[in-house]
């Protein structure tokens, strides 16, 4: 497998969660492509990731992480020996858990694209931070495509609804099914339904990124891998209980919580 992993931080350091998640990378045999936008991770940085990337990409902050990622695959010559390609980035915290089942749990389904969670705001589509493609979507004309077309888009909003959603879309009408290991639509069932601790009185009825509001629902009930940084740093929706984030973490998880204290004392402010 090949994972290209986008990077960004503001100091221009290389933060152990960050490294954390890029051994972990390397358990599941994955070559890693590593592709900073930072402003300069310098010796030092390249030093603390070396032995667990193939390749190390300093680029312009230019495009947010799609423009990473293109230049991280383009970077990779022939994509026909990988099985499967994967895109990520530092985003997140984790993983929680060993990804590995996640892997054959979407294999047994038959999933040639999917992702960890989904979002049905601007129609349903993948949520980019963890997204996984199989060798015959990698090698399409649709997928192909839409890396060799793809500006460097100046604006997040635009990266979302163009890049985020677009992917998903232009996969969709290629005829690629897309998956989702946490599905909101089965959170959505089981809201109805009753079913889910809390999660009547949590998810709202209006379509929402999970990855806030449902946070605590995503790793506990259903073992989500990861929890977003843009949520412990910000909280910019206001979300109940997100103080709590280190007992929840803790009581689903063995993942090293002082990696997250570290970063957030780093970055908050």
């Amino acid at each position: 497998m090949l994972c290209v992993f986008a990077h960004y931080d503001r100091d221009g350091w290389v933060d152990d969660y960050v490294v954390h998640y890029l051994a972990k990378l390397n358990d599941l045999d994955c070559e890693v492509v590593f592709v900073s936008n930072a402003p300069d991770i310098g010796s030092a940085g390249v030093a603390r990731i070396r032995d667990y990337c193939s390749r190390i990409i300093l680029r312009e902050n230019m495009g947010y992480d799609f423009g990473a990622w293109r230049d991280g695959l383009a970077s990779c010559g022939d994509l026909s020996r990988y099985d499967k390609v994967i895109f990520a980035n530092d985003s997140v915290y984790g993983p929680l858990h060993d990804l590995g089942p996640i892997f054959r749990t979407m294999a047994s389904g038959g999933a040639m694209v999917w992702g960890i969670t989904d979002s049905l705001r601007y129609g349903r589509h993948l949520q980019s931070y963890f997204l996984v493609f199989d060798r015959a979507v990698v090698l399409s004309d649709a997928f192909q495509g839409f890396w060799r077309d793809l500006p460097d888009y100046r604006l997040k909003h635009v990266v979302i609804i163009l890049c985020e959603v677009g992917l998903s879309h232009t996969l969709r009408r290629a005829g690629f099914a897309l998956a989702a290991y946490c599905d909101y639509r089965d959170m959505e069932t089981d809201r109805i339904m009753g079913r889910g601790k809390g999660m009547s009185g949590k998810l709202p009825r209006r379509p929402v990124n999970m990855t806030h509001y449902g946070w605590d629902i995503l790793i506990r009930d259903y073992r989500c891998p990861f929890v977003k940084v843009q949520l412990l740093r910000d909280n910019p929706k206001r979300v109940d209980d997100v103080s709590n984030w280190q007992a929840m973490v803790a009581k689903v998880s063995g993942y090293d919580v002082r990696l997250i204290q570290r970063h957030l004392l780093r970055v908050s402010g």
